[in-house]
């Protein structure tokens, strides 16, 4: 991420994060090479930490307007893990997270592993 653009990032979020003490700041990215899915019109989400990763899925697939027979996966530690749906989003940000404090997740299509 660039200097500037993570200076904008931050002011963004700044004034939302003191009002959700409990909330994690995540950028929610489309995979650079993804064809199959949408791009979401938002990106930046606080989400609270005790939310699983698959409740956070169920809602970006609902923002997408998905069917349920469209796959697509959640990556972290740049795009080289997958995340299990299980984990809450606290452990999530505790092994992934950037150090400008954001946590980074990449979604991508099935079509992204060949």
């Amino acid at each position: 991420m660039h200097k500037h653009q993570f200076k904008r990032t931050l002011i963004i979020l700044s004034s939302s994060a003191n009002s959700a003490l409990g909330s994690l700041q995540v950028i929610l990215e489309r995979y650079s090479k993804e064809k199959m899915l949408p791009a979401l019109n938002k990106v930046k989400f606080l989400v609270p930490r005790d939310f699983t990763m698959g409740q956070f899925v169920a809602i970006i697939r609902n923002r997408m307007g998905l069917r349920s027979t469209q796959a697509f996966y959640f990556l972290v530690d740049g795009n080289h893990s997958l995340v299990n749906m299980s984990a809450t989003m606290g452990d999530v940000y505790t092994m992934y997270k950037d150090e400008d404090g954001f946590l980074y997740i990449t979604y991508a299509s099935q079509e992204m592993f060949g």
